[in-house]
């Protein structure tokens, strides 16, 4: 009898260590890859003389790299979270720690990364139909066009980041643009924006769990 007793108090213990272990994030090259490129603008100037915002991204995150292919594609078909951002954007740098923060309190494994910068300068097919796919949710192209050019088009949109778009199944259910700030946040902002996250993720949860005709 003692010597269930005891194998049953093990049996508890294992549990609940099992249950209280921290969610981890496995160190990749891609999660490398992505420490190194934001990292390696830290105490760096850009072309303004503006020192870039310090970001600490740990060597294990969730990152995943994504080739112009294959973001056209998960954004037709794929389910998950996909990251638009550059290392040189001030906004970029300045939600890392937010999303990261959001990303481990939700136990979310992945985050599809891709910088859109070169293909949007060069306005290349996939840039388009890329823009084609989250038109809803982007705004008026005021970068390329002024609103006096006499060939102003309002309903030209541009893929702006930071932006982070939670997809189910190629339907965009939900995304959250970090635009409003572009220095290191203080513990309110950082909260405030986590739920901002949530927001959007608790829409992108709700949406696999509807029924579906596969259901």
């Amino acid at each position: 009898m003692k010597q269930l007793k005891a194998l049953i108090v093990l049996l508890l213990v294992v549990l609940l260590v099992g249950c209280n272990q921290s969610f981890n994030w496995q160190e990749t090259e891609d999660s490398l890859n992505f420490n190194e490129e934001y990292e390696a603008l830290n105490g760096e100037k850009n072309a303004n003389g503006n020192e870039y915002v310090t970001v600490e991204i740990p060597s294990t995150n969730p990152f995943k790299y994504l080739t112009t292919e294959e973001t056209v594609k998960f954004l037709e078909e794929g389910t998950g979270v996909i990251y638009f951002g550059m290392p040189t954007c001030p906004y970029c740098r300045s939600t890392l720690e937010t999303l990261l923060e959001f990303a481990k309190k939700n136990k979310i494994e992945t985050i599809y990364y891709f910088n859109p910068q070169k293909i949007r300068e060069e306005n290349t097919p996939e840039y388009q139909r890329m823009v084609e796919i989250l038109e809803y949710f982007l705004p008026t192209d005021k970068v390329t066009q002024k609103e006096d050019d006499p060939d102003f088009n309002p309903n030209k949109k541009r893929l702006l980041v930071p932006d982070v778009y939670f997809v189910n199944k190629g339907e965009v259910i939900s995304h959250y643009s970090a635009v409003e700030y572009k220095t290191k946040l203080t513990e309110e902002q950082l909260k405030s924006e986590i739920k901002k996250y949530e927001s959007a993720y608790e829409d992108f949860i709700g949406a696999q769990s509807t029924c579906d005709e596969d259901c």
